[in-house]
């Protein structure tokens, strides 16, 4: 929905300024709250079973603020400020951010692109999610550390996103790592190239990581390609990613996945997914299935059942969720019902 900032409009009257500087700029408040119940089996060290409550299983619960304003010759100043919370008790999901998912300001131009700064998703995640069949859902490409959970958002980073032309676009990222007397501490520098064109989209991603404070000379580097096609109610999609370096944030080696979502009517979504982690050097592997199924209630609740198993052999231990783990060479299966909610 949109919110007129009343408040700001207030002062700025009070203080003699004229509304109509206001007249093209606007507050949006915007989010997501997703909640369901989950069975999950090897939750424990001891591989006993789990049901309770799950918070942004289908989708991250969150809530945001954007806002923008006019400043003339077709450029805006933007802002973006958005938190995940646990829908199931209100807890932040990182305690102590106040804006864990997104917080940055910056300018757009639709000629030039857009600059920002602050905390952003890291450029590997905006060129992943496009391609996994599950869009975010907490079993899907996500849950063999395609990207790692260090490395969905980049604190004190800048972010820019080019124009497209001619169905190409680009986009990088710079983190800076703040240390006294060595800039490569923390240090991330991503950058991608995407096309698209008609119902068909692809990318081509880097992204380079240096450890932190007194490990700066570890690096996990990651080179990813994604695609997908969309025709007829269908969108086929797929990626794969080479994961090498010694800062080791997920194992070295390789993973690929494959899926296929299906528009059966405008009210019931299906989505089916395959994914596999190899890593080098050893038989170790972690191989998952995933599927979905979506009834929209309207255009803005929808109720799902998510359901995956991931087979890990060897030294793997992926969990279903890409914040767990489960016993080394231990399978896991997952059952999710639940119901999300856009506003």
């Amino acid at each position: 929905m949109k919110v007129r900032p009343l408040a700001a409009a207030v002062a700025i009257a009070a203080a003699g300024t004229p509304l109509t500087a206001l007249a093209q700029s606007s507050v949006t408040l915007y989010g997501e709250i997703d909640t369901g119940i989950q069975y999950l089996t090897h939750a424990g060290t001891n591989g006993g079973s789990q049901l309770g409550m799950s918070t942004g299983s289908r989708q991250p619960t969150f809530f945001g603020i954007r806002a923008t304003e006019d400043l003339g010759g077709n450029t805006n100043a933007v802002v973006n400020l958005s938190s995940v919370f646990n829908s199931n008790d209100g807890s932040q999901f990182i305690p102590g951010v106040e804006f864990s998912n997104e917080a940055y300001v910056g300018l757009s131009n639709p000629t030039y692109g857009t600059l920002t700064a602050g905390r952003h998703f890291s450029v590997l995640f905006d060129n992943t999610i496009i391609y996994d069949a599950s869009y975010f859902a907490k079993y899907s490409v996500f849950s063999d550390n395609f990207i790692p959970a260090e490395n969905f958002w980049v604190d004190n980073s800048i972010k820019y996103k080019s124009p497209e032309i001619a169905g190409v676009s680009g986009e990088l990222l710079y983190k800076f790592g703040g240390v006294a007397g060595d800039n490569k501490a923390g240090r991330v520098i991503e950058a991608s190239l995407k096309y698209a064109s008609g119902g068909f989209m692809a990318s081509a991603t880097y992204s380079g990581s240096n450890g932190g404070a007194g490990m700066s000379s570890g690096r996990d580097t990651r080179a990813a390609i994604g695609a997908k096609y969309s025709f007829s109610g269908f969108t086929i999609s797929g990626g794969y990613e080479n994961i090498s370096g010694s800062l080791q944030l997920s194992p070295a080696g390789c993973t690929y996945f494959g899926g296929v979502g299906y528009q059966v009517s405008s009210a019931l979504n299906l989505n089916a997914e395959v994914y596999r982690y190899d890593y080098r050097g050893s038989n170790a592997s972690a191989t998952g299935y995933v599927g979905s199924a979506s009834y929209y209630l309207s255009k803005r609740t929808s109720l799902y059942l998510l359901a995956g198993y991931v087979d890990n052999r060897g030294a793997a231990n992926f969990g279903l969720n890409p914040y767990t783990t489960t016993g080394v060479g231990q399978g896991q299966l997952g059952v999710t019902a639940g119901i999300l909610h856009l506003f």
